[in-house]
C-alpha cells in the first residue's frame, strides 16, 4: 500500500511504500572473489548450478557468507546466505520474502522439495529432468504450495530428523 500527502496547491506525492523490492547490497560481490565461497559451492555440489547459470550466487564480504539470490518470475526478491565462518546463525535471510528457492530449467514437470538451497542445487546436478525447490526450513507456506502446484509430480525429501514433517507436507501438497 502507498501513503500520500495532500497539499492544497500540489498533487499528492508518494511518501513511503510498505512493500519494497529487494535491492542487492553493494557488498555482495561475485563468489570468485572468495576462495572459501567457491570451495563451499563445490563442497555442497552447488558449483555446477552456479557455473551453468541455474542459480545466482554472490559473496557477502561483510558477513563472510555465500549468498544465494531468491528469484520469482526472474526478479530477485530476496537472498539467503550461509556463513563461511562456522558461526551462528548458520543461515541468514536478507529480505522479507516468503518465497522458497527454485532451481532448475523451465519445462520440467517433476520437482523434489528439500530444506536448503545446496540440496536443491544438487538435485539439478543429476542427469534426470527434475527441478529442485528449497523450503528454506521445514515449514510449508501458502507461497510454497502455490509455487509447487504447477508440477505433475512432487517428491518431498527432508532431512531424517524431519520425517514426520515430510509426511505432513506431502499430505498438504496432495
Amino acid at each position: 500500500f502507498e501513503q500520500r500527502l495532500v497539499s492544497a496547491n500540489k498533487p499528492p506525492l508518494p511518501v513511503l511504500s510498505c512493500i519494497r523490492d529487494f535491492e542487492i547490497p553493494t557488498h555482495f560481490v561475485p563468489p570468485m572473489r572468495s576462495e572459501k565461497c567457491v570451495d563451499y559451492l563445490k563442497d555442497v555440489h552447488a558449483y555446477r548450478a552456479y557455473n551453468t547459470g541455474l542459480v545466482d550466487v554472490r559473496y557477502d564480504v561483510r558477513q563472510d557468507r555465500c549468498v544465494f539470490l531468491i528469484k520469482k518470475d526472474g526478479k530477485v526478491v530476496d537472498a539467503v546466505g550461509r556463513t563461511l565462518r562456522g558461526e551462528k546463525p548458520k543461515w541468514w535471510r536478507y529480505g522479507k520474502s516468503r518465497s522458497g528457492f527454485y532451481v532448475g530449467r523451465s519445462g520440467f514437470d517433476r520437482v523434489v522439495v528439500v530444506e536448503d538451497v545446496p540440496s536443491a542445487c544438487a538435485i539439478c546436478d543429476m542427469p534426470s529432468r527434475i527441478d529442485g525447490y528449497a523450503l528454506l526450513g521445514t515449514h510449508v507456506l501458502s507461497e510454497h504450495v502455490s509455487d509447487l502446484q504447477k508440477y505433475k509430480s512432487v517428491v518431498v525429501c527432508l532431512d531424517k530428523d524431519a520425517t514426520r514433517k515430510a509426511i505432513d507436507i506431502a499430505k498438504k501438497l496432495c
